[in-house]
């Protein structure tokens, strides 16, 4: 492997001549994000043929590869790509038209999920990767020569691991099923900074639909104050804290602290946060916005997720997949919702679209059908009076 450091516009010119025409490229990012909303940069990896190229965003703008990267026609191959695509984005810079997660292939071929590179390397190569330099200053110049070996590395053997696992996809006849996962992974999607209170939180459906309400909008403040100050949201208030503030209410600077805020936050931000309670407190009952239901909240709910997840295994049986790529639970909370009418208009279970819907359908259309006419109620919490 040849490692070339481009860290100069003339450098950086050559080099976007270079792998503009490779048909697969492998790309990784050193950043850092401790003290700041957004990934800073600190190096970028793309490995184009037999060369490592190892892009200093300190020594040249990247504004011209960023626009040669978004037209790139080639594949681009990623491991855990979900933190290297933010970091392009907050960068400047989009994406290719085709993308593939070699984490995501490995879960695939039923190594398990959330596997590091390393293994993926050794599993395919052979070659033992030397993981010396993860918690290296990578913002520091100039950068030293461990750094760029260690750059190099992660990018060296993207090319080889995505040509053996995806021999092993076509083998099983399931390549395009694969692909079709990571254009839903890759493509863009609607920015929504509480999406995950609204599918994940568990805990958050057990609040009344004010204290919902109040949730939503202290986790919209949170996320708008720390992009707006560059901070991590969890310096102003973790998660956990957003939801006991939600449940307890009648807040003030003490209650927030025992809450799960920080002292200094709860100073800084409490009153903005008494603001918003005022404020929810002051919506009349008729106005507030339906309860968001949690999966368990509907009947038949059991029964219909058993079925689902006997059409994944049968998937898993027959075709070999690692079954957290076949099916979450957040895939079958989904659906469940789906199912009693509400998942929000526009959003359809990702057990229904694509290849899953084959396997997923039919197995479940009688149970969602009873579910749709039971006519049973939810349970809903009620507002203290």
């Amino acid at each position: 492997m040849n490692v070339e450091l481009v860290d100069r516009a003339e450098s950086l010119r050559k080099f976007i001549g270079k792998f503009s025409g490779e048909p697969f490229i492998g790309i990784d990012t050193e950043f850092e994000k401790i003290r700041t909303f957004y990934p800073i940069l600190g190096a970028f990896q793309v490995m184009a043929g037999d060369t490592a190229y190892i892009l200093d965003p300190k020594g040249c703008s990247l504004e011209p590869f960023w626009k040669a990267l978004a037209a790139y026609r080639g594949t681009a191959g990623f491991f855990a790509a979900e933190e290297d695509v933010q970091v392009i984005e907050c960068s400047g810079g989009a994406l290719p038209g085709s993308c593939v997660d070699l984490q995501a292939a490995y879960a695939w071929l039923g190594y398990g999920n959330s596997k590091g590179l390393a293994e993926c390397v050794k599993t395919f190569t052979g070659v033992e990767l030397v993981k010396d330099q993860t918690m290296s200053d990578w913002l520091r110049r100039p950068l030293s020569d461990d750094q760029i070996r260690y750059a190099a590395a992660d990018v060296e053997y993207l090319e080889t691991c995505w040509n053996s696992m995806k021999k092993v996809l076509e083998e099983k006849g399931i390549l395009e099923w694969f692909l079709e996962d990571c254009r839903l992974q890759f493509a863009p999607s609607p920015r929504d900074p509480v999406s995950v209170y609204e599918f994940e939180l568990e805990s958050a459906h057990s609040l009344t639909a004010r204290q919902q309400v109040f949730l939503r909008r202290l986790l919209e403040f949170r996320q708008n104050t720390a992009e707006k100050l560059d901070i991590p949201f969890a310096w102003l208030m973790k998660t956990k804290a957003a939801l006991k503030i939600a449940e307890d209410g009648r807040m003030n600077m003490r209650r927030m602290v025992r809450a799960g805020m920080r002292e200094r936050a709860a100073r800084e931000y409490g009153s903005d946060i008494m603001r918003i309670e005022r404020e929810v407190n002051r919506i009349p009952d008729p106005e507030l916005p339906a309860r968001q239901p949690a999966a368990d909240d509907v009947p038949w709910k059991a029964g219909l997720i058993a079925a689902a997840g006997t059409a994944a295994d049968e998937i898993v049986r027959k075709y070999g997949i690692g079954r957290q790529r076949v099916i979450t639970k957040s895939m079958e909370n989904e659906l469940v919702l789906h199912s009693a009418g509400f998942l929000p208009e526009g959003r359809t279970p990702r057990l229904l679209i694509g290849w899953r819907r084959q396997f997923f359908e039919p197995a479940c259309r009688g149970i969602m059908e009873k579910v749709r006419g039971s006519g049973a109620s939810l349970s809903q919490p009620q507002d203290a009076s």
